[in-house]
């Protein structure tokens, strides 16, 4: 008898640590909402289908006393690209508004930060110190909403326009699947809900963050709207004149599914797609370690750098030097924005960009 009850005491103590260690994965970190916050709502208030869904994520307003434009920021529409994420926590805890509205949704792809690519050994979170153990966690997910999120996945998936393909994973891919549908999958859902915040906020400009591999050819990029392109001019240079060394580009209108390409043309927003350098992306990274990912001494990369002379510089991969250049766009678009449209001005107060490189992400969390 006494056998038989320790055996029950042990199987329970083992479901309950196997729930815990399932349950790790898949928690979303706290975001502490900075005093500049106003409302806090869900991406379900957009499209209520999506209520109750792993698809659902929180969106944070900071509004300010005067009127003015409307920004909407994307962070996370692939859940590895971190500093784009970074960059808009930063926001959320630090930011300020003082005329017009910023909309700030740190997880575009909630599904997404619940998911890894296999056999990688990426981490499921990040220690933004690695230094001290206590310090603040980043979920560190996947470019892909996962996969018992959107069961089965086809061999191909053909984008809402019918005008292209793409391999099935694709289609769980949110940068792939722009405008969306109501009626469609879980990852299109979420893009339908995002343009119909575009549409119901009327808002005058978006922000896309991603990142892009070393050896690709998109890092330190700037990609707008063709219509967008005379404001990314102004971006880009001002970028230039800060020290930023990135690149203009302009979509590509035969290459559906983008964000910047179909915001741009279906709504009246100004889309602007950036992408800093992630070395943790691509084919050469051996080290996914948190301390890695901070540094961005990740010594596959710093291989292959040396051995190709690849641009950006070694210093560029740093985690604050990263989400440094994604503020810096942010910041440097709002003001041009208002430059060229005083009415759509947005007084827009947040962690400076050499602040960050200096000071580092975690001095501008709350």
């Amino acid at each position: 008898m006494k056998k038989c009850k320790l055996v029950i005491v042990i199987m329970v103590l083992l479901i309950i640590w196997g729930t815990w260690v399932n349950y790790q994965p898949h928690r979303q970190e706290e975001i502490i909402a900075g005093e500049g916050v106003t409302e806090v709502s869900q991406l379900s208030d957009y499209y209520p289908d999506l209520a109750g869904s792993n698809g659902d994520t929180k969106i944070y307003t900071l509004k300010g006393e005067d009127e003015g434009g409307t920004a909407v920021i994307l962070g996370g529409s692939h859940a590895n690209e971190i500093a784009g994420v970074i960059a808009s926590i930063n926001v959320v805890e630090s930011g300020q508004v003082e005329a017009g509205r910023v909309m700030v949704i740190p997880h575009a792809n909630a599904s997404a930060i619940t998911n890894r690519k296999p056999l990688q050994g990426d981490p499921w979170r990040i220690t933004l110190d690695p230094e001290d153990p206590d310090s603040r966690h980043i979920r560190y997910g996947s470019r892909y909403t996962h996969p018992l999120d959107q069961w089965p996945t086809p061999e191909e998936y053909t984008h809402v326009s019918g005008e292209l393909d793409f391999p099935g994973t694709e289609g769980r891919n949110l940068n792939r699947v722009h405008p969306g549908q109501s009626s469609g999958t879980l990852t299109e859902q979420i893009s339908y809900a995002l343009f119909a915040l575009l549409e119901e906020e009327e808002v005058d400009m978006v922000f896309d963050l991603h990142e892009a591999g070393v050896d690709s050819n998109l890092p330190n990029h700037i990609i707008t709207h063709p219509e967008s392109i005379y404001l990314g001019s102004e971006v880009y240079l001002d970028m230039e004149f800060a020290g930023y060394s990135f690149h203009l580009e302009q979509s590509n209108m035969d290459f559906r599914g983008l964000s910047h390409r179909e915001m741009g043309e279906k709504t009246e927003a100004y889309a602007i797609l950036s992408e800093t350098a992630n070395p943790y992306q691509g084919n050469y990274f051996i080290d996914s370690s948190p301390e890695a990912i901070m540094s961005g001494e990740e010594p596959g990369y710093q291989r292959i750098i040396a051995e190709r002379n690849v641009i950006p510089a070694k210093e560029d991969l740093a985690m604050n030097n990263r989400v440094a250049a994604q503020l810096m766009i942010i910041n440097q678009s709002i003001k041009q924005l208002g430059s060229f449209y005083p009415e759509k001005e947005i007084n827009f107060n947040f962690p400076e960009p050499e602040e960050v490189r200096d000071k580092g992400v975690v001095e501008f969390l709350n």
